[in-house]
């Protein structure tokens, strides 16, 4: 994790292959991260790189170095159909920052919430991006739009 961030200002809930994750990451089964490394069946304290590859890049939450502190921070979530669905909650200087995602039978259901004197840069699965101010931002991207990704 950044210094500025302490143990408890993570909070992490996904679904990966049947196994729910919160607090301590647990997992079963194999899981890919971003750069293609294999994370195999094992669990995690939240200070690990699992928790940190879970709220950073399946829930796509990333400080950006300009803005410290996620005062300005990118959401690109990393959604993928066969995990279900992620959330997380991080607990940035100026409050909760919010991300969830879900696939449901209309397609990928997205919502990021950003705390006052924050924004966000989003760059949605679909490839649109968006700057995001305070407040709850939801989005839907069709099955037919998204895909089979």
């Amino acid at each position: 994790f950044p210094e500025y961030l302490e143990r408890d200002d993570v909070t992490v809930s996904a679904r990966a292959f049947g196994a729910a994750a919160v607090g301590t990451v647990y997992w079963r089964g194999e899981i890919k991260n971003a750069a293609g490394v294999t994370l195999s069946e094992a669990s995690a304290s939240s200070e690990g790189s699992v928790a940190a590859w879970l709220y950073g890049h399946m829930c796509g939450l990333q400080p950006l170095p300009e803005a410290p502190g996620f005062r300005r921070f990118l959401w690109k979530p990393e959604a993928d159909e066969r995990v279900g669905y992620a959330k997380c909650s991080l607990r940035s200087p100026f409050g909760p920052i919010r991300s969830e995602w879900r696939f449901t039978e209309e397609g990928l259901s997205l919502t990021l919430a950003v705390p006052f004197g924050s924004e966000a840069r989003a760059i949605l699965p679909d490839g649109r991006e968006e700057l995001l101010g305070p407040g709850e931002h939801r989005f839907l991207i069709p099955r037919r739009e998204f895909g089979e990704r």
